[in-house]
């Protein structure tokens, strides 16, 4: 992958000569949309939505997020259930008739945060969860949370990965670590440019006051590959964006000594030869296999560039650009009908490539 990143020049250079002039610079994909959609396996639908601020103070106002997302989080590290919240649950039209959904509200009390989670099946309430922790200053709320996980797993008449939900749990004793990661993402997650320095503010907050935990790495590394994943289809410089991704990537597998969440990451981690994991993203996948099928394209290797542009959209369906230059590549080995098809779908992402 390294490899691949250092030729981006020659990348860039090939890009710059194809055909995309008219759609470069501008915007015609629907970003929140685009982002996401992920497809799941086959599981009970389970939709989380946000909790209910039930006192209202100031500053609490992230919490109905993020105890949304903490619950959502560990709920995925079952493998029968498909979670859907915010964002995912808006634009996956399965998330519109879950078999379960699960809510909940919070509230101060002297010196804690109570928790109420409710869990609802067919417009009926099947089961309610207490949970009392102390509050900021504890990471307490993280144990009780997995608890009460495992206890809806049995209402679900369902199962769980235990050392997944372990991992979630652990990534951080910080309420204040996981508070700066949530309002990374919650301004990340609006996929507009001029909240990107807002996210990464928040995200380099994480970082900072713990800087063993996965989170605020995490958090840098997904808005570093969606930014260079925005300006590749833009037809902009987009190569350091990903480079520094790639050093984010190094940093997390190298110094958090608490594994990041897998229901984080969008692939699972595969075994080094130590026997350590090693934890990968898929758009830092998808942009070495773009690259190695654009020099191979370079070289008239078609074949060779059509089976590593067909991995890159496999890693990551999104890339309107890799399905473009797919499309082109399929032409010169004379198969129009995938070329059309490649075609299509590049242009559903990107209607500006149409125009």
């Amino acid at each position: 992958m390294n490899k691949a990143l250092r030729i981006l020049g020659i990348v860039a250079f090939i890009i710059a000569i194809s055909d995309l002039s008219a759609a470069a610079g501008r915007d015609c994909v629907n970003w929140a949309r685009v982002m996401s959609i992920r497809p799941q396996a086959s599981g009970k639908i389970v939709l989380v939505e946000s909790f209910t601020d039930y006192t209202k103070l100031p500053g609490d106002e992230w919490l109905s997020a993020g105890l949304r997302d903490l619950t959502a989080s560990m709920l995925s590290t079952s493998s029968s259930l498909r979670v859907y919240s915010g964002l995912t649950a808006k634009y996956n039209t399965e998330a519109m008739s879950p078999a379960f959904t699960v809510s909940g509200m919070y509230q101060h009390v002297e010196g804690g945060l109570r928790v109420f989670v409710k869990v609802m099946q067919a417009g009926n309430l099947v089961s309610q969860y207490e949970i009392l922790s102390p509050y900021p200053e504890s990471g307490d709320i993280f144990m009780r949370f997995a608890d009460v996980t495992k206890q809806i797993w049995k209402t679900m008449q369902t199962g769980g990965d235990e050392s997944a939900l372990a991992a979630v749990r652990d990534a951080t004793p910080s309420t204040r670590t996981f508070e700066s990661y949530i309002k990374g993402r919650q301004a990340f997650e609006t996929y507009k440019q001029d909240e990107m320095e807002v996210a990464k503010t928040w995200f380099e907050q994480a970082k900072k006051s713990d800087y063993r935990s996965p989170l605020g790495y995490q958090g840098l590394i997904d808005l570093l590959t969606f930014l260079g994943f925005y300006h590749k289809q833009r037809q902009e410089p987009f190569g350091p964006y990903f480079q520094q991704a790639e050093r984010e990537l190094s940093d997390m597998n190298r110094i958090a000594k608490r594994p990041p969440p897998v229901v984080l990451m969008q692939k699972k981690p595969t075994k080094k030869s130590d026997g350590s994991l090693k934890f990968e993203n898929p758009f830092l996948l998808n942009q070495a296999s773009f690259n190695e099928g654009l020099i191979a394209a370079g070289q008239e290797k078609w074949v060779e560039a059509a089976a590593a542009l067909k991995k890159a959209v496999e890693y990551l369906p999104e890339d309107a650009i890799a399905w473009y230059h797919l499309a082109r590549i399929y032409e010169r080995l004379g198969n129009s009908a995938e070329a059309s098809k490649a075609l299509q779908k590049a242009y559903e992402i990107n209607p500006c490539m149409e125009k």
